[in-house]
């Protein structure tokens, strides 16, 4: 069968993880089973689908062990929960950095005590081989706020150093970061990102209420 599940992470009371999937057809909600040990307490940590049916969970921060490499993913054919190879290199976020683009999972940035602070190392996962690379840092440390993937671009925003608002952009048929600075960035502050069928939306963070769409012509919102 071919269906479409949105999933929820939740956090009870007692700071355990739990997630549920929602079958939008039928409106069911169902729990899925319980999450590996790691992950029961959790946090900061990220997630996304691949092949379709497969949700991963990576990175984080364990409430004793602090930063993890843990990489688990629940499968929806066989509802199970497996694990996957370690992440190339401990890391945990207060934002989302990673994305999917043609079914291969990008990491970046995040936060790891050893290093003590944001780091600028990012990898990639091929679920085929079963295999992880690193691929090129990027070239401006932030605190991530969110990323987006755009006509098959990664874009990352944040707060650089200066504690201003920064973008960079990665292309994986290159393997490149490059800085962004139209009129797209300096419109995104406070706002959250979607790119859909060819145009790319944002929702104004603070009352969640203004949608606006990026124009590219007149490189503006």
């Amino acid at each position: 069968m071919a269906e479409e599940w949105i999933y929820v992470i939740k956090k009870d009371l007692n700071k355990r993880i739990s997630v549920h999937a929602f079958d939008p057809i039928y409106q069911l909600w169902q729990p899925l089973p319980p999450v590996p040990s790691e992950y029961s307490e959790a946090s900061r940590f990220c997630c996304e689908v691949l092949n379709s049916c497969h949700l991963y969970l990576f990175g984080g921060k364990h409430p004793i062990r602090g930063s993890m490499r843990s990489v688990v993913f629940y499968c929806a054919y066989t509802n199970k929960w497996y694990r996957a190879p370690d992440m190339q290199e401990k890391r945990h976020w207060l934002w989302y950095g990673s994305c999917v683009i043609n079914n291969r999972l990008y990491v970046a940035g995040g936060e790891c005590e050893k290093i003590n602070g944001a780091v600028r190392f990012a990898e990639v996962y091929y679920p085929e081989q079963n295999r992880r690379n690193f691929i090129s840092e990027t070239s401006i440390t932030m605190g991530l706020f969110f990323g987006f993937v755009h006509d098959g671009t990664w874009f990352l925003n944040g707060l650089g150093s200066n504690h201003n608002i920064v973008c960079e952009a990665y292309s994986p048929e290159t393997n490149t970061w490059s800085p962004v600075t139209d009129g797209m960035v300096t419109g995104l502050s406070n706002k959250l990102c979607i790119s859909l069928n060819g145009q790319l939306y944002a929702l104004d963070s603070r009352d969640r209420l203004k949608l606006t769409v990026y124009d590219r012509e007149t490189d503006s919102w």
